[in-house]
């Protein structure tokens, strides 16, 4: 028997989230740019055990093809804070490529390769590898539907905590009448980790993992130049091991702004 405290049992509760996304293209010649894209999250709880903080930059040139092709390589710095601990940060680099198919429809890939260091543990040191690809098409000119697959790789110090993970998520999402704008997404993926964790039983971990989210605004309301809208969001972890099976909904109402 295992006798959790109470920051690892169910619960349910109010706070806060800030976030902020942005992107700069410079243009260095014909063809050429640089580009620089930052983003920031901060989630407040009620006290600091729970406090979620994360912020990242990148930057790296951007090449324009004859045609139409972009490819970028990018240097990224992470880090990621909770409860007033660095969770993850560290460095790495990413290529993406993006190319027109038609008017209304287009592919982009990504591989993201990041050295990553955690203050909780030094197991959670290591590698992480991710690759995307998303294909993207305009719906009836206002909504725009997506399908994406990734493969994930965390290859850390201790084994038990190394994992590869693949899946894939749909979505659409885009302008509706009068002002409202909205969007549905699921995904589902499947967690493999390399060994098992010697308190929990024989065998390694295995999780499916599940998603959706649900997403309605409008930009008729103006509030200090800010728009509302609400999300739903769903999430379920289904593993054999039981400790890590989990269930998560999480209802967001914002005022946001775009630039």
């Amino acid at each position: 028997p295992i006798t959790l405290d109470d920051s690892a049992r169910r619960k349910s509760g109010i706070g806060q989230t800030v976030s902020a996304n942005g992107s700069v293209r410079l243009r260095l010649k014909d063809g050429l740019a640089m580009v620089v894209d930052g983003s920031g999250d901060f989630t407040n709880h009620k006290g600091s055990d729970a406090d979620d903080v994360s912020a990242l930059l990148a930057a790296g040139p951007e090449l324009t093809m004859k045609n139409g092709a972009r490819v970028s390589i990018q240097a990224v710095g992470f880090s990621h804070w909770f409860g007033g601990k660095i969770a993850q940060d560290g460095a790495g680099a990413r290529v993406s490529y993006q190319q027109n198919l038609d008017r209304g429809s287009r592919i982009g890939a990504q591989i993201d390769v990041r050295k990553v260091n955690s203050d909780f543990s030094s197991a959670y040191d290591g590698t992480g590898y991710a690759a995307y690809f998303t294909y993207e098409r305009v719906v009836r000119k206002s909504m725009i539907a997506s399908l994406t697959a990734f493969g994930r790789r965390e290859d850390l110090r201790s084994n038990a905590y190394s994992s590869k993970e693949f899946g894939m998520s749909a979505g659409i999402g885009g302008e509706l009448p009068m002002g409202i704008n909205g969007g549905l997404s699921v995904g589902i993926s499947r967690a493999l980790f390399d060994e098992p964790m010697i308190a929990f039983g024989p065998h390694a971990r295995q999780d499916w993992r599940f998603n959706s989210r649900a997403y309605l605004g409008t930009r008729a309301i103006r509030v200090l130049g800010f728009s509302p809208s609400i999300t739903y969001t769903y999430s379920r972890t289904s593993s054999n091991s039981p400790f890590y099976d989990s269930t998560r909904h999480r209802v967001q109402f914002a005022l946001a702004r775009y630039f």
